[in-house]
């Protein structure tokens, strides 16, 4: 049998040769190293992505988001000064499996839900309640102090001297409400309208109560205020001077001599003072002035005993001529325990 010749006419294809086989593969390998670099540069900016995707740094509401309102409803309760939290990223949502986002509600307290103060903190101050909005939907909130009116008792051993408030709030929220974006933080200042801190193992007490958009809630968060350690308690004693004076008649229509004296407050607390010089008259006047009031260590009102203050008192009898009279100072303080105290000093003319 004859082999098969090709036509007269048509060439015949030459065996390729070496150096084009090299130049194939040459171009194959540089397709290949492009390919490879693409996908790696392809990586890395997936990654950038999703670690500069994956949270927001929190930002501060603004202050035309948070309405104060005039309406009060206030709370009873005590004290922990607990400013825990420190607000944290945004939360991505969840995918569901149809692919969409379910919405979260999440709002915090991240600092004082729990404000506890010493028992004898004087003056008691204003604080700042820090809301966060770690979901990712909008939520109105609001401040809600219940009322404490009519129970004295309920204000924490309430004002020296003065009868029970009638206001009935133990705080002020301002603003009282507002509204909170995803990421945002809102500031709610307190002003603490009760003269004490609660203690005895009694709170005040307020809520945060939130609402969110149609199939989203959360429970309210409770807010309190307290106290901690000794109560308050005031005690008053004479330091220096005697209880009973004895002093020579002295010569038609001249003086006694002056005398001192000084009285302290050895309890954790202050009292309300008044030296009283004015219930013994002779005929239609004073029997007595007070020439000086020395007070130490200094304080900045005068009507207060506070805890460790001692007042050095000069009292000066004005001129008379009755002689086997006796006359009284009296000192008379209201403590922190709620009751009256008072220190009679006695002066006999005879």
């Amino acid at each position: 049998m004859q082999p098969l010749t090709p036509p007269s006419g048509t060439p015949t294809p030459s065996p390729p040769t070496s150096s084009s086989l090299r130049s194939k593969l040459f171009t194959l390998r540089r397709g290949l190293v492009a390919l490879a670099v693409i996908l790696v540069i392809s990586g890395f900016i997936g990654a950038f992505a999703v670690v500069h995707g994956a949270g927001n740094t929190p930002h501060r509401a603004a202050t035309s988001a948070a309405t104060a309102t005039t309406a009060m409803t206030t709370a009873t309760g005590a004290a922990t000064t607990t400013a825990t939290l420190t607000p944290g990223t945004t939360p991505v949502p969840t995918a569901t499996s149809d692919g969409s986002t379910q919405p979260t509600a999440d709002i915090r307290v991240t600092q004082n839900q729990n404000v506890r103060l010493p028992c004898t903190t004087d003056p008691v101050r204003p604080y700042t309640l820090v809301l966060y909005n770690a979901g990712t939907v909008t939520s109105s909130w609001l401040v809600n102090v219940p009322s404490l009116y009519g129970d004295a008792s309920n204000l924490g051993s309430q004002p020296l001297i003065s009868p029970a408030t009638d206001y009935p709030y133990w705080a002020d929220p301002s603003p009282q409400n507002g509204s909170l974006a995803p990421g945002r933080i809102a500031d709610v200042v307190m002003t603490v309208r009760a003269p004490r801190v609660p203690c005895d193992g009694s709170s005040f007490h307020a809520t945060v109560q939130l609402s969110f958009p149609s199939g989203l809630s959360q429970p309210d968060l409770p807010l309190s205020y307290s106290g901690y350690g000794p109560a308050p308690y005031s005690n008053v004693v004479l330091t220096s001077g005697s209880l009973n004076l004895t002093e020579a008649c002295p010569a038609s229509g001249s003086a006694p001599a002056p005398f001192t004296f000084a009285f302290k407050n050895t309890g954790n607390y202050k009292a309300y003072s008044v030296v009283d010089y004015f219930k013994d008259r002779i005929g239609l006047h004073d029997w007595a002035t007070v020439s000086s009031i020395t007070i130490s260590p200094q304080e900045p009102d005068t009507h207060w005993l506070y805890a460790g203050e001692t007042w050095t008192v000069t009292i000066a009898p004005t001129t008379y001529d009755q002689c086997g009279a006796t006359y009284h100072i009296y000192i008379e303080t209201s403590t922190a325990q709620g009751t009256d105290q008072t220190i009679t000093i006695s002066d006999t003319i005879k």
